[in-house]
């Protein structure tokens, strides 16, 4: 690619139109772009970069910025490139997104960015996507690749000349775009991390279930327990004293059982005795408190009857209560019309007050309102530029929307994946109870089942007589007659025993089946999740996606690891289940969807804060263009309403005046000041004769139910003494000591029974636990030493070995190939003398080595550090260097060819013969019709290079350009 012609307008320091013609320089050779400091000469570059690529040549500037500050308001920013490619020549124009001025209008409106691309036949390719896409397939090649290839930064490469591994980490993870080994790299340390916080985990929790265990103190085991406690025994042998310890407790249990049901049924029998004795006791006290009661209420009848007849006779004094409440009844229209005339009164003087109030505040609005609107006038030409960044806010505004969009399908799936995975685990639950339960209803069953067959041959015992024939054997005598068991259950109970179990049975079928079908259809829907995923992912415009999938952005290096990643979460897998590792993939998945959500909300956050600040801006604007003319014609306003108010008070003050007169001749003739007090001394005396009637009433009710209990008590008294008559008890105090004895008894043992039960109850669990916890611990174990040992490798841990990281040794593979080039270079400018070499061991294998950079000096046969390197020495290996990752960067992109170099600065610091050496160099790169051109402003060059860009700087009007040839 070579360019023909330049035409840049209103773009960087260049105010108006410039045109350079570049096909004046030729079709090889040097030229020279000088000019004054900050005039405007990598602008050039910047120009090619953006009417090609859309973007600027480096990531300090954004297309926004290229509109020019010395343009007039009506010349347009575009830029327009003429360049010739393999046999055919190309015409790109291409503006970027500013703010014009409106056509016939105040006010400005946003410019979009476009671009055209006109083809060798005449074909015009429009829009920035597709010119950007029909660029990229023409030149092979993208725009960081474009700008390593054709601008050769001397800076940038000086420093990475004199830097130690660690820096030139950094540098090469931009250059050489391996990030994705660093992050590698990171992953298998935190991976290896998390394993062994695992490790240690799964050991803490079997000590502190060993802790757990119990045994009685008496027991000869507790010593061994003890010795488990203090981590002296291995997991097998406590698992054995587990068992041991359960074994020896449930035949204890066994025991208590029995002797539980024996003191049961003998306390049964006594507490049968005790109740028949506590009845004829309580039946002997409530006879006795029945008299008693019967005695106070007698004592009651005089003053209950006394009190009767005083409140019959104080009725006469309700009805004189009464006839003076109507009276007052009669007066309450008079006092309505006395109220009203008060109220109306009271109505008159508050809004005079209030129109008093308003003539004043009238006053001081009118004064404030004019100073309102001089400061709305200010404000209003300081935000006449308001709206000319808020189309860009919203843009950015959409593209973060579209990724959270997607990345929230991506955690809804997810989210719904862990809603299943717990339902799978409450069914697995259910099923494992149904078949608890089932096995337990089954053996109630079978135990039933032979105690009612062990049954019958005692209750026919039961029934035989000496001297009757026997139904079984026809004999007349029974010398042994069986002996009836403990509890024989009838045929109903063993009929439903057995319809329980059987129910049982069919519930556990059911949950198998339900159990069944819906882990299959989870393990469909996590195949269609992952599937989803992955479509997900292969999104353009999603690369966070990328990053969740593979951990890589870019798609091309995705690619180019996905062979080894997969090797790697084999070899990561062994140890542990497909099923283990599909949740814990989807788990981690789930955690950094959350994290790019949370990033994506504070993007759009600070998006969407400076969207309502320009939006504020937009609104206060229009407001104020209104509110102006508005408040102007308030104040104007204002005026005329107060003369109004005064003539209003006058009015008021006249008919106040009157109703005046009208209250005085109504009150004349009224008992009470107004109505309040007429209703409040009517409302005391209709209480007072209501009181009357309730006394009078309470009376009569107390007398009645005075007399009802008298006779209820009576009858209590009868029923208790025919009880006390028929009732027969036997020495209660000997029955009250034998069950207080049972009862102690029956306590011990359950809490004995208890005792052992939870210790059982405890043990088995732990045994459980601790199975479980050792078998997943070794797993881990084995899992972390894997992990550990890529982890190591990969960071350059090894002990004894030198400390590179894989990043390193990719960087490093990258770093001899531009060495390799670069000597060809320096070995002719230093004419022989020097040539650049990686040292690949290390001084010192604790610090991270593999990337330092030497110098082979062939005069003396040594190798010394590049840092002994003299100013223009240096500057000729850093530009050897510049050379050499631009010839590489043009080979790894398939050979593609750039006609045009520029090389920016970094020859003043160069003495004459170091110069003269760089110039030859710089020479021999124009073999072959290939053009270079130099950015530089050193004397001695504008002496030597005959064509020349000359760019020159007016404050006032922007730079210009003077092609000299």
């Amino acid at each position: 690619m070579r360019p023909l012609h330049l035409t840049v307008s209103a773009f960087g320091p260049y105010a108006g139109v410039v045109e350079i013609p570049m096909e004046e320089l030729g079709s090889s050779g040097l030229y020279l772009i000088t000019g004054d400091t900050g005039a405007g000469k990598s602008t050039i570059f910047d120009a090619i970069c953006f009417a090609l690529y859309g973007t600027a040549s480096g990531p300090n500037k954004e297309a926004y910025m290229f509109r020019s500050k010395y343009a007039d308001a009506d010349t347009p920013t575009y830029v327009t490139l003429r360049f010739k490619h393999a046999a055919g020549e190309y015409c790109v124009t291409r503006n970027p997104e500013y703010m014009r001025p409106m056509k016939n209008k105040d006010g400005f409106t946003r410019r979009m960015a476009d671009a055209e691309l006109t083809m060798p036949d005449g074909k015009v390719i429009t829009k920035v996507k597709a010119v950007n896409t029909a660029i990229e397939e023409l030149l092979g090649i993208d725009r960081n690749q474009f700008s390593q290839i054709s601008m050769l930064a001397q800076g940038d490469f000086l420093k990475l000349l004199f830097a130690d591994t660690k820096d030139r980490i950094t540098i090469f993870r931009e250059l050489f775009k391996t990030q994705n080994y660093l992050t590698l790299q990171n992953r298998l340390d935190e991976k290896r991390k998390e394993i062994y916080g695992q490790v240690e985990d799964g050991r803490k929790s079997i000590r502190q279930y060993i802790r757990s265990i119990r045994t009685d103190r008496d027991d000869v085991l507790s010593l061994e327990v003890e010795k488990a406690k203090k981590d002296q025994m291995t997991i097998e042998d406590v698992l054995a004293l587990l068992n041991e310890l359960i074994s020896k407790d449930s035949e204890v249990k066994k025991e208590l059982s029995k002797e539980q049901r024996q003191i049961r049924t003998e306390l049964e029998q006594v507490n049968m005795r005790i109740g028949a004795a506590e009845a004829l006791e309580k039946a002997k006290k409530d006879m006795l408190a029945a008299q008693k009661k019967l005695e106070e209420e007698k004592t009651k009848s005089p003053k209950l009857q006394n009190a009767f007849n005083e409140a019959k006779d104080a009725l006469s004094e309700k009805q004189k209560l009464e006839k003076e409440a109507n009276k007052i009844e009669n007066d309450m229209d008079r006092y309505d019309t006395a109220d009203r005339l008060v109220k109306e009164i009271r109505e008159m003087r508050r809004e005079g007050e209030l129109i008093q109030k308003k003539h004043v505040a009238y006053l001081k609005q009118q004064e404030e309102k004019t100073e309102a609107l001089t400061k709305l006038k200010t404000e209003q030409e300081s935000i006449k530029d308001a709206g000319i960044y808020l189309q860009k806010f919203q843009m950015q505004l959409e593209a973060i929307s579209r990724e959270e969009s997607a990345l929230k399908e991506i955690s809804e799936d997810l989210e719904e994946w862990q809603k299943k995975e717990h339902k799978l685990l409450l069914l697995q639950d259910a099923y494992r109870k149904a078949d608890r339960n089932f096995h337990h209803l089954n053996q109630i069953f079978e135990e039933m089942e032979q105690r009612y067959r062990d049954g019958q041959a005692g209750i026919l015992a039961a029934k035989l007589k000496e001297g009757e024939a026997c139904p079984v054997c026809g004999s007349l005598t029974h010398p042994a007659l069986a002996e009836l068991s403990d509890y024989v259950p009838t045929d109903a109970e063993l009929e439903r025993a057995k319809s329980d179990a059987g129910d049982a049975r069919t519930l556990r079928e059911k949950c198998s089946r339900e159990t069944s079908g819906f882990r299959q259809g989870l393990e469909t829907f996590v195949a269609a999740l992952k599937k989803k995923i992955s479509r997900l992912a292969e999104m353009e415009d999603l690369t966070e996606a990328q990053t969740l999938l593979f951990g890589d952005a870019d798609r091309t290096a995705e690619t180019r690891i996905r062979g080894k990643a997969d090797d790697k979460r084999s070899e990561w897998s062994e140890g542990r289940t497909d099923k283990e590792a599909e949740e814990e993939n989807l788990a981690s998945a789930g955690k950094r969807v959350e994290t790019l959500l949370d990033t994506c909300a504070i993007r759009k956050k600070n998006v969407r804060d400076s969207i309502q600040k320009e939006t504020q801006k937009i609104e206060r604007k229009s407001l104020l263009e209104k509110q102006i003319p508005e408040m102007e014609s308030e104040i104007a306003k204002l005026g005329e309403m107060i003369n109004n108010l005064m003539t209003s008070i006058s009015e008021k003050g006249a008919r106040e005046k009157e109703k005046q007169t009208q209250l005085a001749g109504i009150q004349a003739n009224l008992t009470f000041v107004d109505k309040k007090t007429a209703l409040l001394e009517n409302e005391r005396l209709i209480k007072k004769a209501e009181m009357i009637q309730k006394e009078y009433e309470g009376a009569d009710q107390a007398l009645t139910k005075h007399e009802n209990n008298m006779t209820k008590l009576q009858a209590e008294i009868a029923a208790q003494q025919d009880l006390i008559r028929n009732s027969k008890v036997e020495n209660p105090e000997q029955d009250r000591e034998r069950q207080a004895e049972l009862k102690k008894a029956q306590n011990e043992c359950a809490e004995r029974g208890q005792s052992v039960g939870t210790r059982i109850e405890n043990n088995r669990r732990i045994h459980a636990q601790i199975s479980r916890q050792a078998e997943e611990t070794a797993s881990i174990e084995n899992r972390l030493q894997l992990v550990r040992a890529l982890s190591d490798t990969a960071n350059g841990k090894l002990s004894g070995k030198e400390k590179i990281m894989l990043e390193t040794y990719i960087q490093g593979t990258y770093f001899d190939r531009i060495i390799n080039r670069a000597n060809l270079r320096l070995m002719k400018m230093s004419d022989g003398q020097y040539e650049l070499t990686r040292q690949k061991s290390a001084q010192n294998t604790k610090k991270q080595s593999g990337l330092d950079l030497g110098v082979i000096d062939h005069y003396n046969g040594t190798e010394r550090s590049v840092k002994t390197l003299s100013g223009g020495e240096s500057f000729l290996a850093s530009l050897s260097l510049a050379l050499g990752l631009s010839d590489e960067v043009q080979s790894s992109a398939g050979g593609i060819r750039i006609d045009t170099l520029f090389v920016d600065e970094g020859f003043g610091s160069l003495d004459p013969e170091a110069l003269n050496m760089a110039y030859n160099a710089l020479t021999g790169l124009t073999d072959g019709n290939r053009l270079v051109g130099i950015i530089s402003h050193v004397a001695e060059l504008k002496e030597r290079i005959d064509r020349q860009i000359v760019v020159t700087k007016d404050r006032g009007n922007g730079s210009q350009i003077k092609m000299v040839v």
